[in-house]
Protein backbone atom coordinates (compact mmCIF):
# COMPACT_ATOMS: atom_id res chain seq x y z
CA UNK A 1 0.00 0.00 0.00
CA UNK A 2 2.85 2.74 0.70
CA UNK A 3 3.63 2.35 -2.83
CA UNK A 4 0.48 3.76 -4.09
CA UNK A 5 -1.01 5.44 -1.63
CA UNK A 6 -1.05 8.16 1.09
CA UNK A 7 -2.58 7.68 5.08
CA UNK A 8 -3.64 9.87 7.95
CA UNK A 9 -5.72 10.25 10.58
CA UNK A 10 -9.11 12.56 10.58
CA UNK A 11 -8.56 15.79 12.31
CA UNK A 12 -8.27 16.39 16.37
CA UNK A 13 -11.57 18.03 16.67
CA UNK A 14 -13.36 16.20 19.16
CA UNK A 15 -13.39 18.71 21.23
CA UNK A 16 -15.22 21.49 18.58
CA UNK A 17 -18.19 18.55 18.31
CA UNK A 18 -21.38 20.06 18.66
CA UNK A 19 -25.02 18.45 18.82
CA UNK A 20 -25.80 21.24 15.83
CA UNK A 21 -23.43 22.77 13.19
CA UNK A 22 -23.42 23.23 9.51
CA UNK A 23 -20.80 20.24 8.73
CA UNK A 24 -21.46 16.62 9.38
CA UNK A 25 -18.23 14.42 10.81
CA UNK A 26 -18.11 10.94 11.63
CA UNK A 27 -15.95 9.03 14.00
CA UNK A 28 -14.49 5.24 13.72
CA UNK A 29 -17.57 3.67 15.55
CA UNK A 30 -19.74 5.38 12.82
CA UNK A 31 -17.78 3.17 9.84
CA UNK A 32 -19.22 -0.05 9.51
CA UNK A 33 -18.13 -2.66 6.41
CA UNK A 34 -18.54 -0.66 3.07
CA UNK A 35 -21.07 2.12 4.59
CA UNK A 36 -21.51 4.13 7.73
CA UNK A 37 -23.82 4.38 10.45
CA UNK A 38 -24.45 7.71 11.26
CA UNK A 39 -22.32 10.91 12.55
CA UNK A 40 -20.81 12.09 15.65
CA UNK A 41 -21.33 15.34 15.65
CA UNK A 42 -21.11 18.75 13.79
CA UNK A 43 -18.73 21.71 13.55
CA UNK A 44 -18.98 24.87 11.82
CA UNK A 45 -17.74 25.99 8.61
CA UNK A 46 -16.16 28.41 10.56
CA UNK A 47 -13.71 25.89 11.39
CA UNK A 48 -13.19 25.43 7.85
CA UNK A 49 -12.18 29.18 7.34
CA UNK A 50 -8.30 28.37 8.23
CA UNK A 51 -8.36 25.08 6.19
CA UNK A 52 -5.17 23.23 6.45
CA UNK A 53 -3.46 20.49 4.57
CA UNK A 54 -5.04 18.05 6.50
CA UNK A 55 -8.65 19.42 5.66
CA UNK A 56 -7.83 19.38 2.14
CA UNK A 57 -6.31 15.86 2.12
CA UNK A 58 -9.51 14.60 3.51
CA UNK A 59 -11.37 16.62 0.84
CA UNK A 60 -10.55 14.28 -1.72
CA UNK A 61 -11.65 10.63 -2.29
CA UNK A 62 -10.62 8.17 0.13
CA UNK A 63 -10.88 5.03 2.08
CA UNK A 64 -11.76 5.71 5.31
CA UNK A 65 -11.23 2.81 8.50
CA UNK A 66 -11.93 2.30 12.01
CA UNK A 67 -8.82 3.39 13.70
CA UNK A 68 -8.99 0.91 16.25
CA UNK A 69 -8.72 -2.82 15.24
CA UNK A 70 -11.63 -5.13 16.65
CA UNK A 71 -9.69 -7.88 17.67
CA UNK A 72 -12.37 -11.02 17.87
CA UNK A 73 -11.68 -14.10 20.39
CA UNK A 74 -14.71 -16.64 18.68
CA UNK A 75 -14.88 -19.15 16.92
CA UNK A 76 -10.69 -18.50 16.68
CA UNK A 77 -8.86 -15.31 17.75
CA UNK A 78 -8.95 -12.64 14.54
CA UNK A 79 -8.98 -9.58 13.45
CA UNK A 80 -11.94 -7.40 11.65
CA UNK A 81 -10.87 -4.44 9.80
CA UNK A 82 -14.02 -1.68 8.98
CA UNK A 83 -13.38 -0.17 5.77
CA UNK A 84 -15.65 1.69 3.28
CA UNK A 85 -14.85 4.10 0.53
CA UNK A 86 -15.56 7.45 0.37
CA UNK A 87 -15.79 8.56 -3.34
CA UNK A 88 -16.60 12.07 -3.40
CA UNK A 89 -14.44 13.58 -0.78
CA UNK A 90 -17.31 14.99 1.19
CA UNK A 91 -17.00 13.11 4.53
CA UNK A 92 -14.94 14.53 7.06
CA UNK A 93 -14.00 12.65 9.94
CA UNK A 94 -11.78 12.76 13.81
CA UNK A 95 -8.59 10.87 14.29
CA UNK A 96 -10.22 7.92 15.19
CA UNK A 97 -10.90 7.36 11.51
CA UNK A 98 -7.81 6.24 9.01
CA UNK A 99 -7.73 7.88 5.97
CA UNK A 100 -6.17 6.41 2.85
CA UNK A 101 -5.95 8.68 -0.34
CA UNK A 102 -4.87 6.61 -3.35
CA UNK A 103 -1.40 7.99 -5.66
CA UNK A 104 -2.35 6.45 -8.41
CA UNK A 105 -5.71 7.04 -10.94
CA UNK A 106 -5.53 3.32 -11.56
CA UNK A 107 -7.19 1.61 -8.68
CA UNK A 108 -10.40 2.38 -7.44
CA UNK A 109 -11.32 3.27 -3.66
CA UNK A 110 -13.82 0.70 -3.67
CA UNK A 111 -11.68 -1.61 -4.75
CA UNK A 112 -9.48 -1.07 -2.09
CA UNK A 113 -11.36 -1.05 0.76
CA UNK A 114 -13.21 -4.27 -0.63
CA UNK A 115 -9.81 -6.07 -0.16
CA UNK A 116 -9.67 -4.57 3.53
CA UNK A 117 -12.56 -5.90 4.46
CA UNK A 118 -11.58 -9.12 3.17
CA UNK A 119 -11.06 -12.64 4.98
CA UNK A 120 -7.66 -12.88 3.12
CA UNK A 121 -6.04 -9.25 3.99
CA UNK A 122 -7.82 -9.77 7.29
CA UNK A 123 -5.41 -13.01 8.34
CA UNK A 124 -2.79 -11.26 6.93
CA UNK A 125 -2.87 -8.01 8.50
CA UNK A 126 -3.10 -10.11 11.81
CA UNK A 127 -1.04 -12.73 11.56
CA UNK A 128 2.50 -10.61 9.61
CA UNK A 129 1.52 -6.76 10.31
CA UNK A 130 0.09 -7.38 13.69
CA UNK A 131 2.42 -10.78 14.61
CA UNK A 132 -0.91 -12.05 15.80
CA UNK A 133 -1.32 -9.28 19.38
CA UNK A 134 -4.25 -9.26 21.16
CA UNK A 135 -4.46 -5.59 21.96
CA UNK A 136 -3.39 -2.09 20.62
CA UNK A 137 -3.40 -2.36 16.72
CA UNK A 138 -4.07 0.70 15.10
CA UNK A 139 -4.21 1.08 11.73
CA UNK A 140 -1.75 4.08 11.71
CA UNK A 141 0.17 4.52 8.21
CA UNK A 142 3.01 2.56 9.01
CA UNK A 143 0.83 -0.65 9.72
CA UNK A 144 -1.48 0.26 6.40
CA UNK A 145 1.58 0.75 4.42
CA UNK A 146 2.82 -2.57 4.63
CA UNK A 147 -0.63 -4.27 3.34
CA UNK A 148 -0.02 -6.19 -0.08
CA UNK A 149 -2.34 -4.99 -3.00
CA UNK A 150 -2.49 -6.47 -6.16
CA UNK A 151 -1.59 -4.65 -9.35
CA UNK A 152 -4.31 -4.72 -11.40
CA UNK A 153 -5.97 -3.35 -14.20
CA UNK A 154 -9.43 -1.64 -13.55
CA UNK A 155 -11.40 -4.58 -15.92
CA UNK A 156 -9.49 -7.10 -13.20
CA UNK A 157 -10.86 -4.51 -10.36
CA UNK A 158 -14.10 -4.24 -11.64
CA UNK A 159 -16.19 -7.86 -10.90
CA UNK A 160 -14.90 -6.62 -7.15
CA UNK A 161 -15.99 -3.20 -7.35
CA UNK A 162 -19.55 -3.93 -8.45
CA UNK A 163 -20.09 -6.36 -5.30
CA UNK A 164 -19.01 -3.74 -3.64
CA UNK A 165 -21.17 -1.19 -4.94
CA UNK A 166 -24.46 -3.46 -4.22
CA UNK A 167 -23.30 -4.16 -0.76
CA UNK A 168 -22.44 0.16 -0.24
CA UNK A 169 -25.86 0.85 -1.63
CA UNK A 170 -27.75 -1.57 1.31
CA UNK A 171 -25.57 -0.69 3.64
CA UNK A 172 -26.58 3.16 2.79
CA UNK A 173 -30.63 1.65 3.24
CA UNK A 174 -29.85 -0.25 6.00
CA UNK A 175 -26.29 -0.13 7.99
CA UNK A 176 -27.26 -3.55 9.84
CA UNK A 177 -28.14 -5.37 6.42
CA UNK A 178 -27.11 -8.75 5.97
CA UNK A 179 -24.91 -8.90 3.04
CA UNK A 180 -22.58 -11.93 4.11
CA UNK A 181 -23.76 -13.78 0.65
CA UNK A 182 -21.45 -10.77 -1.76
CA UNK A 183 -18.93 -10.29 1.01
CA UNK A 184 -18.17 -14.14 0.55
CA UNK A 185 -18.02 -13.56 -2.90
CA UNK A 186 -15.25 -11.02 -2.56
CA UNK A 187 -13.59 -12.92 -0.13
CA UNK A 188 -13.50 -15.66 -2.77
CA UNK A 189 -12.48 -13.40 -5.72
CA UNK A 190 -10.02 -11.77 -3.44
CA UNK A 191 -8.08 -15.41 -3.05
CA UNK A 192 -7.83 -15.27 -6.57
CA UNK A 193 -6.18 -12.49 -7.18
CA UNK A 194 -3.69 -13.71 -4.80
CA UNK A 195 -3.65 -17.12 -6.39
CA UNK A 196 -4.00 -19.08 -3.36
CA UNK A 197 -4.22 -22.74 -3.88
CA UNK A 198 -7.49 -24.55 -2.50
CA UNK A 199 -5.01 -25.96 0.08
CA UNK A 200 -3.77 -22.33 1.05
CA UNK A 201 -7.11 -21.30 1.43
CA UNK A 202 -7.70 -24.05 3.60
CA UNK A 203 -4.95 -23.21 5.88
CA UNK A 204 -6.45 -19.57 6.16
CA UNK A 205 -10.11 -20.43 6.84
CA UNK A 206 -8.76 -23.34 9.78
CA UNK A 207 -7.16 -20.72 11.42
CA UNK A 208 -9.44 -18.06 12.03
CA UNK A 209 -11.78 -21.34 12.65
CA UNK A 210 -14.31 -21.20 9.19
CA UNK A 211 -15.17 -23.89 6.89
CA UNK A 212 -14.80 -24.07 3.30
CA UNK A 213 -17.19 -21.83 1.67
CA UNK A 214 -18.57 -21.58 -1.85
Amino acid sequence: MRDISETKPGLPWQKLLRESGNIPMIGGDNIVRYGTNGIKGFIDSENLENSNEKVEFLQQPKVMLQRIVAYITAPKPHIKIMATADQTGDILNVNTVTNTVLTTENISPIFVSALLNSELINWYAHKFIFSSAIRSMDLYDYYVGKIPIPIVTPEEQQPIVDLAKRIMAAKAENPQADCSVDERRIDKRVYDLYRLTDAEVQIVKSSIGQGMKS
